[in-house]
């Protein structure tokens, strides 16, 4: 649960290699979308950005995290830190 504000989610990145693209990722409620549908979500950047921000209005349940589509083969990230600060 996160109460209204503005907030930073961000990662300190160890070593990847990707190709396909994967976002950072905020969704409103308990689950976050298909990446059909990431338009739904409260704030998305790719990983590449390292930092995502995002404004909630209300106190609601948000989920946070990572969404990837590896359609290629030996793909991997490692993070060594997420946080969430809000402003």
């Amino acid at each position: 649960m996160l109460d209204p504000g503005t907030y930073t989610f961000s990662i300190d990145m160890g070593w990847n290699d990707t190709s396909d693209p994967v976002y950072l990722i905020a969704a409103a409620g308990n689950t976050l979308p298909d990446i059909n549908n990431i338009s739904s979500a409260l704030g998305y950047y790719s990983f590449k950005n390292k930092n995502m921000q995002f404004v909630i209005t209300q106190t609601q349940a948000v989920s946070i995290g990572f969404l990837a589509s590896l359609f290629s083969r030996n793909q991997y990230w490692v993070v060594k830190l997420v946080k969430l600060v809000k402003s």
